[in-house]
């Protein structure tokens, strides 16, 4: 008994850390005020890629896949398009990733600061922070590495979900 226990919780050290999934960072709906016919494109930084030994994170690919998808789904503007030809262009820079290294419970905190900047102005239409927050509990996934993985993906989603609904609500 005590000997399988040790085998699982070496299991659990030695297990790696997986990158965040793009459809698990994706917002299922998203309630929006205003649908805008205009295209947009998107950069995101500010993220790290997930190194196999350490703590699952956010990668700016990832992030800017499950964004533009979001995009897409909810409508908000008509099309993500390539950084030349938009109408818009929002940045996206993952200004604080925090996230626990162990626990049972793990929360994760993700701020986010937005800036979207018509193609005919240098001055930005609007800018602002995206907060979230989302926490994996044991009986969501044995395994910390998971339950890590899971917050990541929980809190970006949220986080992207309340930018969105914030772009919605712009006049442009």
């Amino acid at each position: 008994m005590v000997r399988g226990i040790l085998v699982l919780a070496l299991a659990g050290l030695l297990a790696c850390a997986k990158p965040t999934r793009v459809a698990e960072m994706t917002p299922a709906e998203i309630p929006i005020t205003t649908q805008h016919p205009h295209s947009l494109s998107t950069s995101v930084t500010g993220g790290e890629d997930t190194s196999p030994l350490g703590a699952s994170k956010i990668s700016d690919e990832s992030f800017k896949s499950a964004l533009e998808a979001a995009v897409l789904q909810s409508k908000v503007f008509s099309d993500v398009i390539s950084l030349d030809g938009a109408d818009y262009k929002l940045e996206v820079v993952i200004t604080n990733h925090g996230f626990p290294l162990a626990g049972f419970d793990m929360s994760v905190t993700l701020t986010t600061h937005w800036t979207l900047t018509s193609r005919d102005q240098a001055e930005p239409v609007w800018q602002g922070f995206v907060s979230s927050k989302y926490t994996a509990r044991t009986s969501d996934h044995f395994y910390g590495v998971a339950r890590l993985r899971m917050a990541n993906e929980g809190a970006a989603r949220e986080n992207i979900k309340k930018g969105i609904q914030r772009l919605s609500e712009l006049e442009l």
